[in-house]
């Protein structure tokens, strides 16, 4: 049996109680916002938990109606989560995770303008299945959310296993030890660049990678046609949208005017860059929308990085990263850094009549796409005899 339960009937919703991050350092405590990536959290703070552990958390704004159940104690953003807490019962993580999926749900209905409050929350109902007219057959939820998680979690790591190296390059157990690292300035070991505004109008279709203010896909948004005007092995950091978003570069690539681009000053590689990225991301806590990184506060902003003799320990932290389990994927046979392969892309945007003239001469342009063009330029207007 299944009946519909008002989420208000069932839990207490309270909004979050931190403010301020900025002024906080980092710590072992998680810290919930509106993202929807890494079960809602954005950084581990020093802060006491102001909740307990096997609570909801639901993004009122940002990634608006995003729902995680959270194992451990927690602090959540004051203005952007709201925190659920059973009423008369408990959860655990299956029966956390199956409420979850519901919320989630409901996500159609919400946006940034129309955001999941407090009142709109506990007025949202949810199906659940029962024993008799109105009790929670919490035992079937909990079987049915184990069924399920124990079968995807099995495909998807056959899947994984099947293209992808699990072993590390280097020996394993290094041990991190931050209160033996220093602060470095990011100025003192990276140049900053700025990135350059490209509309979508005047992008060109290639296969150069155009670096966007996005958490995804290493901050590829496009390919485009444009020369790039930064090289690889550079780290990429949103300094809005996404902030604090940071992605090592294996190759050259055009970047936004969102993005600042990070030349190191010292020997980089992919090992040592990813960790130093990780790093950059944990400052993101510090930044959002309306206190973005720019260039001249990353250039004052100090990151701590493990240290010798003053300078950044590039070695510890390149091997630290080989001593991870599928280290070993960044490599190829005969031990390359693997690159990305960058397959051309299908034109997007129209040529000039000079432009596809000459590309057709040249015999870099089949006909059908000659005449293509050629049928679409407009016949020019019929000259207005003078009247005598």
């Amino acid at each position: 049996m299944k009946s519909e339960f008002y989420i208000g009937d069932l839990f207490n919703v309270s909004s979050g109680k931190t403010k301020n991050l900025y002024k906080l350092s980092r710590g072992t405590t998680p810290f919930v916002t509106a993202t929807d990536k890494n079960n809602g959290i954005s950084a581990y703070i020093d802060d006491v938990p102001t909740f307990e552990k096997n609570l909801i958390t639901v993004s009122r704004n940002g990634s608006v109606c995003e729902a995680f159940f959270q194992p451990m104690p927690f602090c959540a953003s004051l203005d952007d989560i709201r925190v659920l807490q059973p009423i008369g019962f408990k959860l655990d993580t299956y029966t956390g995770l199956f409420i979850c999926v519901l919320i989630r749900r409901e996500k159609f209905r919400y946006n940034y303008g129309r955001k999941f409050g407090s009142d709109r929350i506990r007025k949202t109902k949810i199906v659940l299945p029962t024993k008799g007219k109105k009790e929670v057959d919490w035992d079937l939820i909990r079987k049915l959310a184990k069924d399920y998680l124990n079968k995807t979690s099995q495909t998807a790591i056959d899947i994984f296993n099947g293209k992808y190296s699990t072993k590390p390059l280097g020996k394993q157990n290094i041990e991190l030890d931050p209160s033996k690292w220093s602060y470095f300035p990011i100025s003192k070991i990276f140049d900053i660049k700025k990135g350059k505004r490209l509309t979508k109008e005047d992008m060109d279709a290639g296969k150069t990678p155009f670096i966007a203010a996005i958490d995804s896909n290493n901050g590829w948004r496009d390919f485009i046609g444009q020369m790039p005007l930064h090289s690889g092995n550079t780290i990429s950091v949103n300094y809005n949208g996404s902030v604090a978003e940071a992605f090592y570069q294996p190759i050259p690539y055009c970047a936004s005017d969102d993005v600042n681009v990070l030349y190191p000053k010292f020997e980089m590689n992919i090992f040592n860059a990813l960790f130093i990225a990780a790093v950059i991301r944990h400052e993101k806590y510090r930044f959002n929308y309306g206190r973005k990184w720019h260039v001249d506060r990353m250039a004052n902003s100090k990151i701590k990085l493990p240290a010798i003799k003053g300078k950044p320990d590039v070695l510890f932290m390149e091997n630290y990263i080989k001593s991870l389990p599928y280290s070993a994927s960044l490599e190829d046979r005969e031990g390359k850094i693997k690159k990305p392969k960058v397959q051309n892309i299908k034109l997007t945007k129209g040529l000039s009549d000079d432009e596809l003239i000459e590309k057709y001469e040249s015999g870099k342009a089949p006909m059908k796409l000659f005449m293509k063009g050629l049928l679409k330029t407009p016949l020019p207007a019929a000259k207005k005899s003078k009247k005598g």
